[in-house]
């Protein structure tokens, strides 16, 4: 979820295309939400170089980076290999999470309606969105029961 989608340009260059926008098939593996056999393999850049515009390790994803370095090909069955396989398995990982968002009010001070509707507001828009994050293969309930 935190990444990038990188194009393949040929010839060792790449570029990065998306950023953020989903779940990837190894996160939704990593989550529960699939099997082994429905994680196509994937590939990361080793030893990236002449990255342009310049990015640090820890800068955010951003689109239209282009840089060069060798393409590494993983399977699932790497992954499994060096990690165990996912427990619990697909069939029986939870597909619907409880999450709460909660604002903190030092003691002494007044709450700010303006900040409780801003977050509320984040923790509407969450839920649509991690429903289609997951490929709408997971859910989050974000109201509190009462």
């Amino acid at each position: 979820m935190e990444g990038n989608d990188i194009e393949d340009l040929g010839g060792g260059q790449f570029r990065t295309v998306g950023a953020v926008t989903r779940f990837s098939a190894l996160d939704q593996y990593a989550m529960g939400l699939r099997a082994e056999a429905e994680v196509p393999s994937f590939f990361y850049v080793e030893s990236p170089t002449n990255v342009q515009p310049p990015q640090e390790p820890a800068s955010a994803p951003r689109v239209g980076v282009t840089f060069s370095g060798t393409r590494r090909t993983v399977l699932i069955q790497d992954v499994v290999a060096a990690m165990g396989e996912r427990v619990p398995a697909v069939a029986h990982a939870p597909k619907v999470h409880a999450q709460a968002f909660i604002h903190l009010v030092s003691a002494g001070r007044q709450t700010d309606a303006a900040n409780v509707a801003k977050i509320d507001r984040f923790r509407r828009e969450w839920e649509p969105f991690f429903l289609t994050a997951t490929g709408g293969r997971m859910r989050v309930e974000t109201r509190l029961r009462q």
